[in-house]
């Protein structure tokens, strides 16, 4: 596990597009990143609105929906999979952007201010479904 930390602005979120390929440098190389499959929880959820919970994450990773539900319980979301996602709040939307990321297939998660916008009570929660996930 290796944490990036840094005042607003230096380039966090930059180097983690670099390294995803989705942003070019404008000096220097990445290498080590060429074969391996990359998740990624970004800053902003990039969601599919008309569309629910389940559906967004069978999209990306190809999961059954019974997988996907049996995950979405863990983040306490299975109650409304079945609604669109531009009827859930802020945090929810977070915990389905976060069950998408940790549900596909990769070498290397790249989290980007994962928790950022859940309340205190529901960021540790989160937390230990992340650590739980990514453990091993």
């Amino acid at each position: 596990m290796t944490c990036i930390m840094g005042k607003s602005g230096i380039g966090k979120s930059t180097l983690l597009s670099i390294l995803m390929g989705l942003e070019k440098a404008d000096e220097g190389t990445v290498s080590g990143m060429e074969h391996q499959k990359i998740s990624a929880i970004f800053q902003e959820n990039r969601l599919f609105e008309n569309l629910d919970a389940v559906t967004n994450i069978h999209i990306t990773t190809g999961k059954t929906k019974e997988e996907i539900t049996c995950f979405l319980k863990k983040m306490e979301l299975d109650d409304i999979a079945g609604k669109p996602v531009s009827e859930y709040s802020g945090g929810m939307k977070r915990r389905v952007a976060i069950a998408r990321a940790l549900l596909a297939e990769y070498d290397i998660l790249i989290m980007d201010e994962p928790l950022q916008g859940l309340d205190a009570e529901t960021k540790e929660k989160v937390a230990t479904v992340i650590k739980m996930q990514t453990a091993g």
